[in-house]
């Protein structure tokens, strides 16, 4: 199951029921470099939605959609939010061009935070929208907030706090 609209070619988000869910963030890796994007279709490279597209669609295994996501060489950089049916495999891919990081989830806390930085980056100069704070504020405040959550609305209002909900990064 996804969401698209016509003439669009590829997934962005992705549901394979009985399976895992696919999400892909934006991610900038050093200087902003469009051309590399180009040239990287012209020589073959896949798009992020593409190749997002074609793992979910090709392969009917985790591990072959892992793969797939791992191996593909891309036109750009992302991050790749994948939720496995199987709990302890969910992981963030920090895909660049030809390279892949894998950052597995900590199933002692049991969630994974991707803002707009590299899951091990703390530095000052790439923190883009505020991405440190925002991961920091989830583990100390929200995660509490979502455990002792009752409700779906006390667990959406741990959400609408900044600097978690940026009315510039929705």
């Amino acid at each position: 199951d996804t969401t698209t609209w016509i003439g669009f070619i590829g997934f962005y988000t992705i549901v394979k029921p009985g399976v895992c869910s696919l999400s892909i963030n934006y991610r900038r890796s050093g200087h902003i470099e469009p051309h590399k994007n180009l040239w990287g279709i012209i020589t073959g490279r896949s798009t992020v939605s593409y190749m997002t597209r074609e793992a979910i669609l090709n392969n009917d295994s985790y591990d072959d959609i892992i793969g797939h996501l791992k191996s593909t060489p891309l036109s750009a950089p992302c991050y790749i939010t994948i939720a496995s049916v199987k709990f302890e495999k969910s992981m963030i891919l920090v895909r660049d061009r030809t390279e892949c990081h894998t950052y597995l989830m900590d199933t002692k806390l049991g969630y994974l935070v991707q803002p707009n930085n590299d899951p091990w980056d703390h530095k000052e100069s790439t923190n883009r929208q505020k991405s440190i704070e925002r991961r920091q504020v989830f583990h100390n405040k929200v995660y509490d907030n979502l455990r002792m959550a009752t409700t779906k609305e006390a667990m959406f209002k741990a959400f609408l706090e900044e600097p978690i909900l940026k009315f510039n990064n929705i």
